[in-house]
């Protein structure tokens, strides 16, 4: 991941992904226009893997506030439930852990 800021502009985190959900991620961001560009923004399924991933604790508090915000609580739950195993079991873990 890389940040990109400009001015006062908030900043963008940048995916470059090898993996391959990651690259599924990025191949269902769905488009946004930031600051004049058109760029792919990350579906919140795709956001809580990433996370999970990173796993540190500025993401995990990130999650938890993803879950908060959500119009469907439980249908974000299933989407990742349903994707969390491509991760590994520390994931998993990580994931079971935020839930409570």
């Amino acid at each position: 991941m890389v940040r990109i800021s400009s001015g006062s502009a908030p900043p963008v985190d940048l995916v470059i992904g090898d993996r391959g959900w990651q690259r599924r991620a990025i191949e269902r961001a769905e488009p946004r226009v930031l600051e004049d560009a058109r760029v792919p923004v990350v579906r919140p399924v795709d956001l809580v893997l990433l996370k999970l991933y990173a796993a540190g604790q500025q993401d995990l508090w990130d999650i938890q506030r993803l879950l908060e915000a959500a119009p469907n609580r439980d249908s974000l739950v299933a989407e990742v439930e349903a994707e969390v195993a491509v991760l590994g079991e520390s994931a998993i873990a990580t994931w079971l852990r935020v839930l409570g």
